[in-house]
């Protein structure tokens, strides 16, 4: 027996990379570093995070994910275990629905996040026996038909057969046992009775009387439970000796137990205790930070790790590998994303709906097409990371702002300025006796590489930060007269690239604009609307100039936003009209999206509008906003949540990246942005086109919304179409619908002067 050996993790970091996305296809985002479960089959070990799961293969040596996209049905991991017997791998998710997994079949089980069931409905634990698979859950046990896919029984062990809580199961030979927050539940396995309440015994004569078990296994046919009585983060672990008495292990913070392949598993999170089949220590492992564990035969331990997603620890213990599929390091709320040329920016801040600090650890996550990676704040006294910009001058500068502390400036995705009210004297804090909170939020750059940063509850609002590292700030105050203190909370602000003005909003109900000199105005987002709205939830600028902004009911254009100072620019209400959109759906008129919450607008290239509302999922409508191009709901797509927080299309790939309570997806779309010249290397994804892709092929690098023809090696036209933006798309068949053979087409495209001439070549193999 070998006690108290230090382990020392040497991590080999394993990494899936992500493969470019077809057109029309969805990928996923998921963090896959902090694995909470873990488990063995002969061929894979399977880990899930708190939104998915990955597996690595220990044959092939391959790391793959398991998410909304790649196999299952849902997001959020509660709980999940797998079969050797059946192959079942079965996931409860969060919202108490379950897949039945078996190959690549996945049968859907949502009977319970349906039902009518009151209280707790969550699922703990999944164990299997006699071809069935039973759950514990926050109302008793549910029992699993798997070879009918469907739920048989119902057992209730509450008070009087009532509900109650079930944590675990277990069986032996004879028994079923049922983990409670009163101690066991016994009854015979082989009863067709089980659904009555009195066929079930409570235990009283053993120690975990009147205490809450929450985990069970068996060895031997012996029982070990990991149970709490007051603290339920301190747990007592017992176990049966062999002539059937109890005996237990000291009191600690226990993270789960497991007997698998002759061994039974402790896991403390600092340490993992592997005992033999008896109950008798072998070996400790220290310093682990592990959340779940298991074992192969051979005594390879698999680690659930906090940061280094599954990690392979083989006998003798002293060294590992360390597996995960790509993704951000985190799951963490997503608040805004930002995409530029390169790479897209995650911010993981936020602030509470009182505008008061989340006070939220410092993280923005990027990513290159390739792979995540996170920006270093190397120790800066900061937190709520709101927002980041990139400077269009120099793509490796980027800015972030802290909410409550200051402006993080980074360069090649380093710290290197730190700016607050304590190095920088126009950026001029909110005050309130010895409270000082330096409340930046919304930032821009121009196109001359100026940094534009709205500044809450002081009357210099606005400051600029120039190329030159020169400060000024703006006294905005004539704009904010009538506005309550507590509602000069400034967060949001985009720069106008027709005509250089500052659009900013914030908690109050109004639109500021400054032309960054000395003239100001507000816009009320009710004047010349048909329809009143109280909150203004986002702003972008379209391609043709017009600002369109979100409100609780619905989006509204600005067209005349030159208009602006025509009433003299010294602070006053400005005489724009806010429109609504009026569009005719099945011959009846309505404003556009007015039952919405709107949360989010992003721009294409084709200037269409991806809008994200803060209940029903993410719509896309044409450039002037009178047609409904498509609508994304978790019922109809992969989409992990209705609720859509953030959104950034990428100009490049046309990707929309999507974030929402339940992490970050992407879409590959059909709009890219264009050039005023057509770029010189035109190219096809996928090229070639093999036999077993039937999706869209995308054709990119034109100029905006060019004509676009496709021939075979004969000359003749077989498909014409017009670019979105800079992307144009092909569906591998002809103008009469049916699929071209197989050949090598050419790609024609009309240039600046309307001339047609040849960019690219596409082979198809039938």
């Amino acid at each position: 027996m070998k006690k108290g050996f230090w382990f020392g993790l040497m991590m080999v970091v394993v990494w899936a990379a992500g493969a470019q996305v077809p057109v029309g296809q969805w990928q996923d985002h998921a963090s896959f570093v902090a694995a909470h479960k873990v488990q063995v089959s002969p061929d894979k070990v399977y880990a899930a995070t708190r939104m998915s799961m990955f597996y690595h293969d220990k044959e092939d040596f391959s790391t793959k994910a398991l998410t909304k996209t790649t196999g299952l049905t849902d997001v959020g991991v509660s709980t999940f275990a797998y079969d050797e017997r059946s192959r079942f791998l079965i996931v409860a998710y969060s919202n108490s629905a379950i897949d039945l997994k078996l190959g690549s079949q996945v049968y859907h089980i949502a009977d319970i996040r349906h039902s009518n069931i009151s209280g707790d409905k969550k699922i703990y634990h999944v164990r299997f026996h006699g071809g069935k698979a039973y759950l514990a859950t926050g109302f008793g046990i549910v029992v699993v038909d798997l070879s009918r896919h469907e739920i048989s029984e119902t057992y209730y062990l509450g008070n009087q057969g009532g509900q109650g809580t079930v944590y675990d199961i277990a069986f032996t030979d004879s028994l079923i046992v049922a983990a409670t927050d009163n101690g066991l539940l016994y009854a015979p396995k082989s009863s067709n009775r089980l659904h009555i309440y009195e066929e079930w015994t409570l235990d009283t004569l053993s120690p975990l009387q009147s205490r809450s078990v929450r985990e069970l296994l068996t060895s031997q046919g012996r029982i070990m439970a990991s149970t709490c009585r007051d603290n339920p983060d301190t747990s007592t672990i017992y176990y049966q000796t062999v002539d059937g008495d109890w005996d237990s292990l000291r009191r600690d913070h226990v993270e789960s137990i497991k007997a698998h392949n002759g061994f039974v598993l402790v896991n403390k999170n600092y340490c993992v205790e592997i005992y033999d089949a008896d109950f008798q220590l072998e070996t400790v492992l220290n310093a682990l930070s592990s959340w779940d564990v298991d074992i192969d035969a051979d005594g390879t331990l698999w680690v659930g790790h906090a940061w280094a997603g599954l990690v392979k620890i083989p006998k003798p213990y002293s060294s590992s590998a360390s597996f995960a599929p790509q993704g951000p390091f985190n799951d963490d709320y997503v608040y805004s994303i930002t995409s530029s040329w390169d790479n897209v920016y995650v911010c993981k801040g936020g602030k509470k709906p009182t505008y008061e600090s989340a006070y939220l650890s410092p993280s923005v996550t990027y990513f290159d097409g390739k792979q995540w990676e996170q920006l270093g704040f190397s120790g800066l006294p900061v937190q709520d990371i709101l927002n980041v910009a990139v400077d269009p001058t120099d793509y490796h500068h980027v800015v972030a702002t802290s909410w409550g502390s200051g402006v993080v400036d980074f360069y090649r995705n380093e710290a290197r300025e730190f700016y607050s009210y304590q190095n920088v004297s126009e950026m001029v804090p909110y005050r309130s006796g010895n409270y000082v909170h330096q409340r930046v939020s919304g930032l821009a750059f121009d196109w001359n590489g100026d940094l534009w940063i709205t500044n809450s509850l002081v009357d210099k609002g606005l400051l600029v930060r120039r190329k030159n590292g020169d400060w000024q700030s703006f006294d905005i105050s004539p704009m904010l007269n009538g506005v309550a203190g507590e509602k000069r909370e400034i967060d949001k602000i985009i720069w106008d690239s027709i005509y250089g003005y500052k659009w900013f909003a914030g908690r109050a109900n109004r639109i500021y604009v400054h032309d960054g000199n000395n003239r100001m105005a507000y816009v009320n987002p009710n004047n010349g609307s048909k329809l009143e709205t109280h909150t203004v939830t986002c702003l972008v600028q379209d391609h043709s100039g017009d600002i369109w902004f979100g409100t609780d009911k619905g989006i509204k254009v600005i067209y005349d936003g030159y208009r602006v100072f025509s009433n003299g620019g010294r602070g006053e209400q400005a005489p724009v009209n806010c429109s609504n959109i009026l569009y005719s759906e099945d011959g009846i008129y309505e404003y556009l999206m007015a039952y919405e919450s709107i949360t989010c607008i992003a721009v294409d290239g084709a200037n269409r509008k991806w809008v994200g509302t803060s209940n029903n999922g993410l719509y896309l409508i044409s450039a002037n906003g009178l047609e409904q191009l498509e609508h994304f709901t978790t019922a109809n797509s992969p989409l992990n949540s209705d609720k859509i927080v953030a959104l950034a299309v990428h100009p490049v790939t046309g990707q929309v990246y999507i974030g929402t309570n339940m992490g970050v997806q992407s879409y590959r779309a059909t709009a890219t942005y264009a050039d005023a010249e057509p770029e010189s290397d035109i190219h096809a994804f996928p090229n070639p086109v093999r036999p077993d892709y039937d999706g869209l092929i995308a054709i990119k690098g034109f100029t905006r919304d060019a004509l676009v023809h496709i021939t075979d090696s004969r000359g003749h036209v077989v498909y014409t179409t017009k670019a979105n933006g800079g992307q144009a798309i092909w569906n591998g068949c002809t103008i009469e619908g049916g699929r071209v053979a197989s050949g090598t087409y050419f790609v024609f495209a009309s240039d600046k002067a309307g001339s047609m001439r040849s960019v690219a070549k596409i082979l198809m193999i039938r």
